[in-house]
């Protein structure tokens, strides 16, 4: 067991000072942060792959390690980019929590490495101690999202 830790160390401790800047593992150490990453499906993809269309129904959220993520609000009069995020950030939160269509498009802008936690690994978590604190960080990431939203709406409606 010892020796599948260190396995888990070494593949993540590259990407050691991102983590320790991503917002969702805040407060969590590092240790927790890679058993938590190791949980997670990691995936590579290539430029111009799409990770999820809108309409899709979602159970996972992804957490970006490398690479550019485009998301893509698509309509009949074309698409529009909402955000282009980077390593360190995440997309797809309100899956875990809604269980409907997604609202948006997510494609791969070059190539990246992305993990994928889904709701049955995050339920996992819900017997360890680190889950109080991953869900306390995703809610304040989720309501900071959703001000920013309104925020955006608001000025949307004066034009």
């Amino acid at each position: 067991m010892a020796e599948q830790l260190e396995d888990k160390y070494a593949k993540y401790e590259k990407y050691r000072p991102l983590v320790e800047s991503i917002e969702l593992f805040d407060g969590i150490d590092f240790k927790n942060c890679i058993k938590i990453m190791a949980m997670a499906l990691q995936s590579k993809i290539m430029t111009g792959d799409v990770i999820f269309r809108k309409g899709d129904i979602g159970h996972e959220m992804y957490v970006i390690l490398k690479g550019r993520v485009q998301i893509v609000d698509e309509d009949p009069r074309g698409e529009r980019t909402l955000a282009v995020l980077g390593p360190g950030e995440t997309f797809g939160e309100m899956a875990l929590f809604e269980h409907k269509a997604r609202s948006a498009k997510a494609v791969a802008m070059e190539s990246s490495v992305v993990l994928a936690l889904d709701e049955q690994r995050i339920e996992s978590l819900l017997t360890k101690s680190v889950a109080i604190r991953l869900l306390f960080n995703l809610v304040k990431m989720l309501a900071r999202r959703l001000r920013d939203t309104n925020v955006l709406l608001a000025r949307a409606k004066e034009h």
